[in-house]
């Protein structure tokens, strides 16, 4: 049943009060028209419990903006959701075209630093979000008596006598929730074995990140990227206010899962509101994503943490082969991936 205004909904009942289910929630296809975001095709979701955010088609279906009751949830940079053909691949390029947004997806053969392996030049975060969507639907109707909004596609990295790695994505939310889900299947299309990495770039911006506020997980170990990370290791989960010329650091947790196999990630702002509160959830599979990198970024005007689940090591590909920790798929295999992300508004 739809959990609307106070009270539980079947599919008859809330028929009688509306001749459209558009009224209460649903998806809106867009295209852009201005700037370097002219020609992007996206998907605006609205739940009908005030949760809101943006399917960018054109950019891995990654999502852009996200709200709850009208605040703001993700960090935005000065990019906009610049279209995928001003995308550069080379060295640390991928920041010119970086538009913050809820979560970008790193991949889907490298992420993270720059370098080369096998002889083979990688940039930073690799190429996936820089794929635009093949086969793209969406629907929002009934299933039963929950109203179901679903949004899917097919990315393809393809270079010939190279890579060719497809990535289908699923986003799902129903009427009455503040929730969705992500599914995503990875599959080598290639006649070799495959080099496969993912990172699920989470960006939390203003008011959710505020000085106060704290990243909630159930740590077992955490490590700095660096001796700049290492330095703030006891302290990485608290969060501080904006500082001119604010340094980043980089670490990870190793975050115990519960018994079902999913691991918790919560970013929580007890004083927002006059103490109301607001929060964002991640949840994912520990054994998909082992590792979840938290980027602390607290530079003034560029004011941001992320939070990322991903499946290798932050410092690239050639490290992962040497450390033994590079995913690789063989010819038609696939990997598959769950999230669940949650706003809450009044904790």
């Amino acid at each position: 049943m739809a959990n609307l205004y106070g009270r539980a909904w079947t599919r008859a009942e809330l028929s009688r009060y509306v001749a459209d289910m558009g009224q209460l929630a649903g998806i809106r296809p867009v295209t852009y028209t201005d700037g370097p975001e002219a020609g992007v095709r996206a998907l605006e979701f609205r739940t009908g419990a005030g949760l809101s955010f943006t399917v960018l088609a054109d950019r891995c279906m990654d999502v852009g903006l996200a709200e709850i009751d009208g605040v703001p949830l993700s960090f935005m940079t000065g990019v906009g959701y610049a279209h995928p053909a001003y995308y550069s691949g080379h060295e640390s390029d991928w920041l010119q075209t970086f538009p913050g947004g809820l979560f970008v997806t790193g991949g889907l053969d490298t992420y993270g630093q720059p370098g080369a392996d096998e002889g083979q030049q990688f940039g930073l975060h690799g190429r996936a979000t820089a794929l635009a969507a093949r086969g793209l639907s969406w629907d929002a109707d009934w299933d039963g008596d929950e109203y179901v909004l679903k949004a899917r596609g097919k990315m393809k990295q393809v270079s010939f006598h190279g890579e060719h790695l497809q990535l289908t994505r699923e986003i799902t939310a129903k009427l009455g929730e503040n929730r969705f889900t992500i599914h995503d299947v990875v599959e080598n299309l290639a006649g070799r074995p495959e080099a496969h990495m993912i990172l699920y770039h989470f960006n939390v911006g203003f008011p959710l990140l505020d000085e106060g506020s704290v990243l909630e997980v159930n740590a077992t170990r955490t490590d700095g990227l660096d001796a700049r990370g290492e330095a703030v290791v006891e302290r990485a989960r608290q969060v501080q206010g904006p500082v001119y010329g604010y340094q980043e650091e980089v670490v990870v947790h190793d975050v115990a899962p519960d018994a079902a196999g999913w691991a918790t990630a919560r970013v929580v702002n007890g004083a927002f509101g006059g103490g109301r509160g607001l929060a964002l959830t991640i949840r994912y599979k520990k054994d998909e994503l082992p590792y979840l990198w938290q980027w602390r970024n607290f530079k003034e005007r560029a004011y941001v943490m992320g939070v990322e689940p991903g499946n290798a090591h932050m410092h690239g590909r050639a490290y992962n082969r040497q450390q033994g920790t590079l995913p690789i798929l063989a010819t038609g295999e696939r990997r598959e991936y769950t999230l669940e992300v949650e706003a809450a508004l009044g904790l």
